[in-house]
């Protein structure tokens, strides 16, 4: 019997977007086998993916970067596994590309010697016990000497290696974000899926009934669909349909909060790149600051994850915006207040700017994790926009009010793209 066939229109093709149109046009299979396509079974589902930027994956998006760690160390056991589940799919690189995966294992410095961090302590604790648990290949280093040992010859470090214990998991390292955006779009393309860009949605459409018909753009095309996905990222809050209901409405503003992380880079000269290009990914607790092995091109990276800055509004009103540390937000306002991701294609060259009072903190803190580089002049500098949860868990749900046909996904809060698969 030939199965009814359902059309899928979905909003954003980032990570959840293009992960969602994946595993559909799979239709139940395991997708991540050699015999994904052998199932000698349609899927029931035709997806169109729609997306505002001229092109996929957009340049503003979170996922469209260098690189992005791969890491297994979580407070939570879920976390845990579902990274330890996605090392295996990048290793095989059937859903986001062969040879964008590159194991250089995660090096935990800022622990205090008692094995904790000052700020983060149980989140490093936990994290350590269930890497352990997960039969991770840890490695403890208990004094500088250890510490040091784990850098390649001619690669000084800094402060931060001589600051106490340490611990390297060597079942991680980071992945070429923008090229394992490109292969994972591919493959939906290849499956079957309509990528359309350029179209911004307005709204969603219904029928007579009441009952829901697809989606609107701004250019006024209507596009059908039996079932909608909202997968726009850290511009979700300013999508939220009109037909929602009030509640649901008022649990998207709460739940979800665009944060923008400063991500900085230098272009090394080509000796020094091969010195750095097997040096570990490294992830300070203390501080938040991570920094890269250089990739290919001899570009090294290093960000700062904290609570990031906001950059807001009342909610459609022409009022400026000013950029907030989200550390001293408010937790109330008079009236609904929105971030906006600040990037290049909305603001041009000023939207690539990071605020002023991170940038000597973070060449600080690059002098403490590898002195050298600090005498190198900024190549680049944006913010990077998470869609921030405020328990850190990701927002996947049915919406309610529409019978099972629209759904949210979102709610990244930085660490999407490392389960990507």
């Amino acid at each position: 019997m030939e199965r009814e066939t359902k059309k899928v229109l979905i909003v954003g093709a980032g990570c959840f977007g293009l992960s969602t149109a994946f595993y559909l046009l799979h239709d139940g299979h395991d997708p991540v086998t050699p015999e994904l396509a052998s199932q000698g079974q349609k899927s029931r589902y035709q997806v169109t993916i729609i997306d505002s930027s001229d092109s996929v994956p957009a340049i503003d998006s979170a996922s469209y970067d260098l690189n992005k760690i791969v890491r297994t160390s979580y407070s939570d056991k879920f976390y845990t596994a579902l990274a330890k589940e996605a090392i295996g799919v990048w290793k095989a690189g059937n859903v986001c590309g062969s040879n964008t995966y590159h194991e250089s294992g995660v090096l935990i410095v800022g622990l205090r010697d008692d094995g904790s961090s000052d700020q983060h302590g149980h989140y490093a604790d936990e994290g350590l016990r269930n890497d352990i648990e997960a039969g991770a290949r840890i490695r403890y280093l208990n004094n500088t000497p250890e510490v040091l040992s784990v850098l390649p010859e001619g690669v000084n470090g800094g402060a931060i290696f001589h600051s106490g214990k340490a611990f390297l998991n060597q079942d991680g390292g980071w992945a070429s974000a923008t090229r394992a955006m490109e292969a994972i779009l591919q493959n939906v393309k290849d499956l079957g899926a309509d990528v359309k860009v350029n179209a911004k949605f307005k709204d969603l459409s219904y029928r007579e009934d009441g009952t829901l018909a697809g989606v609107v753009l701004e250019d006024g095309r209507a596009l059908q669909a039996d079932l909608v996905v909202l997968a726009m990222g850290a511009w979700t809050p300013l999508n939220v349909p009109c037909g929602v209901p009030d509640e649901v409405r008022s649990a998207f503003y709460k739940l979800l909060i665009a944060t923008g992380q400063p991500v900085l880079t230098i272009k090394m000269p080509q000796e020094l790149a091969k010195r750095y290009q097997d040096v570990p990914v490294t992830i300070n607790w203390e501080t938040g600051v991570c920094t890269f092995p250089p990739n290919e091109e001899g570009i090294f990276k290093f960000i700062h994850h904290s609570n990031g800055y906001t950059y807001e509004s009342p909610l459609q009103t022409d009022e400026s915006k000013t950029f907030v540390n989200s550390e001293s937000r408010p937790s109330t306002h008079s009236s609904i207040m929105v971030s906006t991701p600040r990037t290049l294609r909305s603001h041009g060259v000023k939207g690539t700017q990071i605020p002023s009072d991170l940038l000597q903190y973070l060449h600080e803190q690059l002098k403490a994790t590898y002195p050298e580089l600090a005498k190198y002049p900024l190549d680049t500098t944006r913010l990077c926009w998470y869609m921030d949860t405020p328990d850190e868990n990701f927002l996947i749900d049915c919406v309610p009010g529409f019978d099972g046909s629209l759904f949210i996904a979102t709610g990244g809060s930085g660490h999407a793209f490392k389960v990507l698969h």
